[in-house]
């Protein structure tokens, strides 16, 4: 296995495997670090490139790279990314991935997580409706899994509906103009 280092970002390693494999990344959610896999059946010209929510690029990690036929590993230090929802994109030829990852800062204790007292929900667990108490007006909120997936929260102002969600972990996303909250909630 040969390592390439690319800027101080993180380390790219190449190992020559003969398996296919989509694009993934680990663990997700991420504190640090979170290690981004691919594998190419074929050379190509490949890019990769990591999204904030707004659709800004905010780093590029392949820009038009000729790679030979390999299964790519890449860790992606956190150190410059704010809290939030992160897309990356694997563009190969023509064809192009993408999977959602999600950036915490701190631990993933509760209590580090729910430290902004202006928005606290309620229950919590729950099983069919979860509130939210504190001003969401024109705010955007999101329900993601602990995979990153993103799941199209239906809400009205500060109820939102959770009966469809599988029991297990989630987060909730509260996005205003100064505002970037990530609260953990628990779906029974």
């Amino acid at each position: 296995m040969k390592t390439i280092k690319y800027l101080g970002l993180g380390l790219l390693l190449i190992s020559r495997l003969g398996f296919s494999q989509t694009l993934s990344a680990y663990p997700n959610p991420f504190i640090q670090s979170s290690t981004v896999e691919f594998v190419l059946n074929s050379p190509d010209t490949t890019s990769l490139s990591i999204i904030d929510i707004t659709g800004q690029i905010v780093r590029t990690i392949l820009n038009d790279t000729f790679l030979p036929t390999a299964h790519y590993s890449y860790v992606v230090s956190g150190d410059s990314l704010v809290s939030g929802m992160y897309v990356i994109k694997l563009r190969r030829g023509d064809t192009s991935e993408t999977v959602r990852v999600v950036k915490l800062s701190g631990t993933t204790e509760v209590s580090s997580l729910d430290n902004d007292d202006n928005f606290m929900l309620f229950p919590n667990p729950v099983r069919d409706k979860l509130f939210i108490n504190g001003n969401i007006e024109n705010m955007d909120v999101t329900v993601f899994d602990v995979m990153g997936r993103h799941w199209s929260a239906p809400h009205a102002r500060s109820e939102i509906d959770v009966t469809s969600l599988l029991i297990g972990l989630y987060y909730l996303n509260i996005i205003g103009d100064d505002v970037n909250v990530i609260k953990k909630f628990i779906k029974q």
